[in-house]
C-alpha cells in the first residue's frame, strides 16, 4: 500500500471532556507514537506510554489514542500533540534467491518515506535563512534578540518619559490651580469677607493678624514648671541640666556650691528648719544678702560662664 499522506503530527486543544484523540497518519509500531502534553503555562511534558492506549496500528487512514486511559480528562485549554517518531533503522535482510514478499519491501519503503517526513516536519519548525544568505540561523536569532532588546529598551524609555511628562503636567496643573486660588483670594469683590480695608489697602481679616488701623494688646511669654529638688541639706551642687527653674526645701545646714556647668538658672529655697546655716561656696561674685533662719524663701540667680566666673544674685522674701 502506498503512503499518500505527508502528515506525521497533529495537535489538539483539550475541552475538559475529550479522552479519545484520532491521528490521521499511518503507524507501523505503537512504540513509534509519542504524546506531548502542553500545560496552560506553555510547558511541555512527554506522556508515559503506560498512560495511553493506541489502536489502528498499520492502518493507512491512521487510528486513535485514548488518553488518559481513565478519567478525569485533560483540563480545558491544555494541548496534546500526537507525533510519529520512526525508529531510524533498516532491519530488512534480503537473501540471494530468497522469497519475494512485496508487502515486506513496501513496508520498508514506507518507513524510509516516514523518516523523510519526520525530518521535513522538524525542518518546517526550524529557523531558516534564504538559500543565498551569508547569515547562519544562529546569527539571525542573535540579531533578532538584539533588536528585541532594543525595542524593549525603547519602550521602557518611552514609558518613563510619558510618566515624567504626566507628572510634570500634573504639577503644572496643580501650580496653576494654586495660582488661580491665590488670585481669587486677593480679589475683594469675590472674597470681601476675608479682607480688611483701610485707606484703600486690603489686609487679611484674620483676627490674629495685626491691622494697621487697629490697636491690639499683645500677650507673650511662656509658663514653666520648676524642677523639684525636694528636701536639701549638707551640700547642694546645682545642675543647669535639671532645668532653668529649680525648687527645694531646706531642712538643715546647707552649702551651695558653684554650678558644675556653664549656664543660668533660678534656685528657690524655702525652709522648715528654725535654725540652720546657709553658705555659698566657689562664687567669684555675690550680689545681695541672705541670712539663715526664720521662715524665709531664698531666691538665687546663679550664673556660670567659664570655670572661674560664677555669679550669685540673691533676694529673700518672707515665707507665705
Amino acid at each position: 500500500m502506498t503512503l499518500a499522506s505527508t502528515i506525521s503530527k497533529i495537535t489538539y486543544k483539550a475541552d475538559g471532556n475529550a479522552r479519545v484523540w484520532p491521528f490521521p497518519f499511518k503507524l507501523l509500531d505503537p512504540a513509534e507514537l509519542q504524546l506531548v502534553r502542553t500545560d496552560g503555562r506553555g510547558l511541555l511534558f512527554p506522556v508515559n506510554a503506560a498512560d495511553y492506549a493506541v489502536s489502528g496500528v498499520g492502518q493507512a487512514a491512521g487510528g486513535e489514542v485514548t488518553y488518559p486511559i481513565s478519567p478525569p480528562a485533560m483540563p480545558a485549554g491544555e494541548r496534546l500533540t500526537l507525533l510519529r517518531v520512526v525508529n531510524r533503522v533498516q532491519d530488512l535482510d534480503l537473501q540471494n534467491q530468497g522469497g519475494f514478499f512485496p508487502d515486506v519491501i513496501e513496508t520498508q519503503l514506507d518507513r524510509i518515506v516516514m523518516m523523510i517526513q519526520e525530518v521535513e516536519e522538524k525542518a518546517d519548525r526550524a529557523v531558516k535563512v534564504s538559500v543565498s544568505s551569508g547569515t547562519s540561523p544562529d546569527e539571525l536569532l542573535g540579531e533578532l534578540d538584539e533588536k528585541a532588546a532594543d525595542v524593549l529598551a525603547a519602550e521602557a524609555a518611552a514609558s518613563a518619559s510619558a510618566a515624567a511628562a504626566a507628572a510634570d503636567r500634573s504639577g503644572a496643573e496643580n501650580a496653576r490651580a494654586g495660582a488661580e486660588a491665590a488670585l481669587a483670594a486677593m480679589n475683594p469683590e469675590n472674597y470681601a469677607a476675608a479682607l480688611h480695608q483701610h485707606e484703600g489697602v486690603y489686609e487679611h481679616a484674620d483676627p490674629d493678624i495685626l491691622k494697621s488701623d487697629e490697636g491690639k494688646t499683645l500677650v507673650a511669654g511662656f509658663a514653666q514648671t520648676p524642677y523639684q529638688l525636694g528636701e536639701v541639706s549638707g551640700t547642694l551642687a546645682p545642675d543647669v541640666l535639671l532645668g532653668a527653674m529649680q525648687e527645694g526645701t531646706v531642712v538643715g545646714n546647707l552649702a551651695i556650691n558653684a554650678p558644675a556647668r556653664d549656664g543660668i538658672m533660678e534656685l528657690r529655697l524655702a525652709n522648715t528648719a528654725t535654725a540652720y546655716t546657709l553658705q555659698l561656696s566657689g562664687y567669684t561674685k555675690i550680689a545681695g544678702e541672705y541670712a539663715a533662719g526664720g521662715s524665709k524663701v531664698h531666691l538665687f540667680r546663679l550664673t556660670r560662664y567659664g570655670a572661674a566666673k560664677c555669679i550669685a544674685e540673691i533676694a529673700e522674701e518672707a515665707a507665705a
